[in-house]
């Protein structure tokens, strides 16, 4: 059966189940001969991005997951906290990888090259040593953890929500996700384990590989389901869309509903990587259902706490913070939620994103940042919180007056109450700041602001 499509120039490939097992193989054995434990892999999503990294994890190495789009400074600070002695870049990433190699000493550099197969290459096929994936938290800035991943920690929940998946089997999947990125990376186990042919795609070119592959099954973050609504909607093909992420806000997951799809929100994170909750088809995106092997239990100030074997093992050279995130063989994920008489999880936020006002509510930014996001003269907006004050951080339609925008803030105001109104306006003059996953970098702007 076919496992892998994708398109170059204008063909259409194609990988089987049993040539994927033997290019692993083949490039698993070919790692074994070399005397490397930590490797960064540096590529575009591609088929041999699929390849090398699963074939250098069955070989029991560490293998870090880097970002093609950070920043120079940021990609050099991961790789050395990271310890890494090697990268195996692709060929649009070779100079990139190059100047990493002149900045730090020592540091060694591969590129993809084609490796033979031969059948005793599966001989011990059971013995396989599986390694870590390495994942960076926070867009891989250098405020970003670094997460060592076992490799079936990568699976173990996926295996575990199967029952709670409606995606068809054995039908075409699209994930246009960057493979560094946690969820981009583990979903693909998911469809592949259904027999899902995995059509390769890239944020760069959805729209067109939408159209061209007319997928049934997609993974996606909120801002690309965002981005493809705003470019026309999706291809009839599609049936199902899986997210994770980011926050999903109610009123997207309405209009994919509206379209006829089937809506799964995964919740998860990179010290989580394959997730270990998701909403049903028939309830709403932030009622969510776990798998049996997982306990759950809420703090007395809100916070969801979980254990399941399926977890980061440590965050490297970080005790502190690993004995902060794991107490007692439990995650405290950061969240605020609650259980409902179903035993189903209700996200309310980030704790990090709630805020506390003088009157004792408590009010979660995301709330907030819908409200503004609507507003007719924004194309984006969110909120900070300095000096007691709320503020509007605007990214403003071309055009629009100072009075004007002051006038929609005063109308949004009347719709508050008191505690929640903007007592604050930041015209920041363009797009504001994300991370490739979608989430807002809230910090930066609070320290752009001060």
């Amino acid at each position: 059966k076919t496992a892998i499509i994708y398109r170059k120039r204008k063909g259409i490939f194609s990988y089987t189940y049993g040539e994927v097992l033997e290019k692993v193989a083949a490039i698993r054995s070919e790692f074994l001969k070399k005397d490397i434990h930590k490797i960064g892999l540096l590529g575009e999503n591609s088929p041999e991005y699929i390849f090398y990294s699963s074939g250098m994890l069955a070989a029991g190495m560490d293998v870090a997951l880097l970002d093609t789009g950070a920043t120079e400074e940021n990609l050099k600070d991961v790789i050395v906290r990271s310890d890494l002695e090697t990268i195996l870049c692709d060929e649009e990433n070779l100079e990139l990888a190059q100047e990493m190699q002149e900045k730090i000493p020592g540091l060694k550099l591969l590129q993809y090259e084609e490796v033979s197969f031969s059948p005793e290459m599966l001989e011990d096929h059971e013995k396989w040593v599986e390694g870590e994936a390495i994942f960076f938290t926070s867009g891989t800035s250098k405020s970003s953890k670094i997460v060592m991943t076992p490799t079936k920690s990568m699976e173990g929940n996926l295996l575990a929500l199967r029952k709670y998946r409606s995606f068809q089997p054995e039908t075409i999947f699209m994930n246009p996700l960057p493979f560094h990125h946690s969820f981009g990376y583990t979903i693909l186990h998911a469809f592949y384990l259904e027999k899902c042919p995995i059509f390769v795609s890239s944020m760069r070119t959805i729209i067109k590989d939408m159209k061209f592959v007319n997928p049934v099954n997609m993974a996606l973050v909120p801002s690309a389901v965002e981005h493809i609504l705003k470019k026309g909607g999706f291809v009839s093909s599609v049936k199902y869309v899986v997210t994770a992420g980011a926050y999903l806000p109610m009123e997207l997951a309405k209009i994919m509903k509206d379209e006829g799809l089937v809506v799964q929100n995964m919740y998860g994170s990179s010290e989580i990587p394959s997730g270990f909750a998701i909403n049903l088809p028939e309830d709403e995106v932030d009622t969510l259902s776990f798998h049996d092997e997982m306990e759950v239990e809420i703090a007395p100030d809100g916070e969801v706490i979980i254990q399941t074997e399926y977890t980061l093992r440590e965050y490297y050279k970080n005790p502190e913070d690993t004995a902060e995130l794991m107490v007692d063989g439990k995650i405290h994920t950061g969240d605020i939620g609650f259980l409902d008489d179903n035993g189903k999880l209700h996200l309310l936020g980030r704790r990090k994103n709630m805020v506390i006002m003088e009157n004792g509510e408590k009010v979660f930014y995301t709330d907030l940042d819908e409200g503004l996001k609507a507003l007719p003269i924004v194309n984006d907006g969110a909120v900070i919180y300095r000096d007691k004050k709320i503020i509007a951080v605007l990214d403003v339609k071309s055009g629009v007056a100072e009075e004007d925008i002051k006038r929609e803030i005063h109308r949004y105001n009347q719709s508050q109450p008191v505690s929640r109104q903007i007592r604050g306006i930041w015209n920041y003059g363009g797009s504001l700041p994300y991370t490739s996953s979608g989430k807002l970098k809230r910090s930066q702007l609070e320290k752009e602001y001060k």
